[in-house]
């Protein structure tokens, strides 16, 4: 009897030490603590335009750069803003003509962003709505005019808007935060009145890099 008495408190005093460890192990996590950041971007931009009718052309690589601004208001949720230069346009793929048209673009993108990381490390879904807005037009027209190609002379419509979705990879240093992205931007608006095109709608792939510094708590 006694024995058994004796093996009975051992274990009451056992559940007693592991959920008093437990309970302090849980008091010492720390709480999340909501984050902003503020950041720049530089990255390599692939786009061609969708037109029906359907025109042969070629990829455009450019490149584009960014500042951005990312708020983390949950463990695994945030919105990231960023505001983008780029150069978006077509070369179309005929030999003897060789028409590019570039367009310069002021672009606003709003992204949700849902994060799944460790504690250095994270992979990211990135998706939102985006804008945005004609600052520039150049033709290089290597070619003696022709009268079927005056309709890519016409200036594009002043804004432009669309969806964007994309992953990407972030990793903690100690000099900051780095943010690798590879997107997907696909236009919902035409670029030219159907008067010309029924289509004409601007699809691109990017490739960034981004560096993030942490706005300091008081």
């Amino acid at each position: 009897m006694v024995l058994k008495n004796v093996g009975v408190l051992g274990l009451l005093l056992l559940i007693c030490h592991t959920t008093v460890a437990q309970s302090n192990k849980e008091v010492a996590k720390p709480p999340f603590s909501p984050e902003t950041s503020f950041g720049v971007k530089a990255g390599l931009m692939f786009s061609q335009t969708s037109f029906t009718p359907a025109v042969a052309q070629e990829i455009n690589k450019t490149i584009m750069m960014g500042v951005l601004v990312k708020h983390v208001a949950q463990p695994k949720l945030g919105v990231q803003v960023e505001l983008n230069y780029i150069r978006n346009g077509w070369t179309l793929a005929d030999t003897i003509s060789n028409t590019r048209k570039q367009l310069s673009y002021l672009e606003l993108p709003v992204l949700t962003q849902v994060a799944f990381s460790s504690k250095k490390s994270a992979f990211l879904l990135n998706i939102g709505p985006y804008a945005s807005f004609l600052l520039s037009k150049r033709d290089t027209l290597l070619f003696k005019e022709r009268a079927d190609l005056a309709d890519f002379k016409v200036v594009p419509q002043f804004f432009d808007y669309g969806l964007t979705i994309g992953l990407g990879f972030m990793r903690k240093t100690k000099l900051g935060n780095f943010q690798l992205d590879t997107r997907f931007y696909f236009g919902l608006g035409n670029l030219f009145t159907n008067q010309l095109f029924s289509i004409s709608q601007r699809q691109s792939l990017v490739t960034s890099l981004s560096y993030f510094v942490n706005r300091k708590k008081k």
